[in-house]
Order: C-alpha cells, then sequence, then structure tokens
C-alpha cells in the first residue's frame, strides 16, 4: 500500500472500542512527514478539515500554511469543499483528536507578503 493510500477498514474494529482506544489506533496507522490523501469536508476561517478515510478529521490551520503575519485568509483560496487533496501529516491535536495537517500549496499565497 502506497504510503497515502488509506481505506476506512484500516480503522474498523470492535463496535464498543472506546474514543480513546480508536483515536490510539489511529495514531499508529499515520505517522509525521507522511503524505496522505483526503476530501475536503469543510471550510472554517482558521483552516479546513479534511476527511482522511480514517475515524477522525485532519485539519489544515492557516497559522500552519505558511501565514507568517497570521493574516486573515479568504476561504475562496481553499480547495472546494468534496476535493481531493494530498496534504503533510505534521502531528496529533490530543485535545480535539485530529490528524494536523500541512498543504504547502497555500504557503504560497503568502509568499509576495514577505
Amino acid at each position: 500500500m502506497e504510503e497515502s493510500e488509506f481505506r476506512s477498514e484500516n480503522c474498523s474494529a470492535a463496535g464498543d472500542s472506546t474514543e480513546a482506544e480508536k483515536w490510539a489506533r489511529t495514531k499508529t496507522l499515520v505517522w509525521a512527514g507522511q503524505t496522505i490523501t483526503g476530501k475536503v469536508t469543510e471550510h472554517q476561517h482558521f483552516g479546513f478539515f479534511l476527511d482522511l478515510g480514517l475515524e477522525f478529521p485532519g485539519l489544515i490551520l492557516v497559522v500552519n500554511i505558511g501565514n507568517p503575519g497570521n493574516e486573515v485568509v479568504d476561504e475562496t483560496v481553499f480547495p472546494d469543499i468534496g476535493a481531493s487533496m494530498e496534504a503533510r501529516v505534521l502531528g496529533f491535536n490530543e485535545l480535539d483528536k485530529q490528524i494536523t495537517l500541512y498543504w504547502p500549496e497555500l504557503g504560497k499565497l503568502f509568499e509576495s507578503t514577505e
């Protein structure tokens, strides 16, 4: 299996798994630096979410995508809802149980402002 290919059955387990067990299992399937493919599911003023085919979402935060001045980003520059895209795993947000992602393409929007 290529590193960007995941299937939801990789996360399936007994229906009585706790959220903590599901989160722990999810963290064994992806790792920092890995390129992963997902579909855009939601835009927010702080970034956008990806469905990675895992039990927990991926999140690309504006602060993590090359926005040195913490500028407000127009959500229209984000990939369309439903679009498939690749991102790099940065780590895990333990509090919100999200996979923190990086998308280098969005950082290019801020290169001219430096």
